[in-house]
């Protein structure tokens, strides 16, 4: 069985994927702020579950920390259609066949077929569908093939607080034009 909410914590929401077999899992999203962008993560984890298991649900769980949801794909957020999923997924494999694609990670990725996304600028593809998915590939000009890369560096963000300061010097009555300028980070 296999259920899917959202939980509320101070003013702050995440999905819940809930799954009941032999044993009990249960996987939280990221916090949002609002219940919308916690419902778009429940369904990206109750897909990723139904499609790859617990291994799945966690990578896209990871990946979701780094997502931000478009204006468009907030309003699409519908909470019946999440809960649905869980029951649905609960019937069995013909039930959940339909599987909606992954999203990789980032900005930049355009459509190259359909159940692959590429980024211009590393040229790197992002299998969305099929036994490969969720796997960046790199394409070898020379055999034809698409080789399996690893998963690409996540950025983080982090506070910096930069301060410079300049001193003059006056030699015998003599202005020096020069500055010295030392940083502290």
């Amino acid at each position: 069985l296999i259920k899917l909410g959202i939980e509320c914590s101070d003013n702050r929401f995440r999905a819940k994927l809930h799954v009941e077999v032999i044993q009990n899992l249960s996987m939280l999203g990221p916090k949002r702020g609002n219940r919308p962008e916690a419902i778009c993560d429940g369904m990206e984890l109750g897909r990723a579950y139904i499609a790859e298991g617990t291994e799945g649900a966690r990578k896209v769980a990871r990946r979701l920390e780094l997502k931000r949801w478009s204006p468009q794909e907030i309003e699409r957020a519908d909470e019946q259609e999440m809960e649905s999923l869980g029951r649905t997924s609960a019937l069995g494999p013909q039930a959940s066949a339909v599987v909606q694609k992954l999203i990789p990670p980032g900005e930049g990725w355009t459509r190259y077929d359909d159940d692959m996304l590429m980024d211009q600028r590393s040229q790197i593809y992002f299998v969305q569908v099929g036994p490969r998915r969720g796997q960046y590939l790199k394409h070898d000009p020379k055999s034809n093939r698409f080789e399996d890369v690893g998963v690409p560096h996540a950025s983080k963000e982090f506070p910096v607080t930069l301060s410079a300061g300049s001193g003059c010097s006056v030699r015998r009555g003599a202005k020096l034009d020069r500055i010295v300028v030392l940083n502290d980070i």
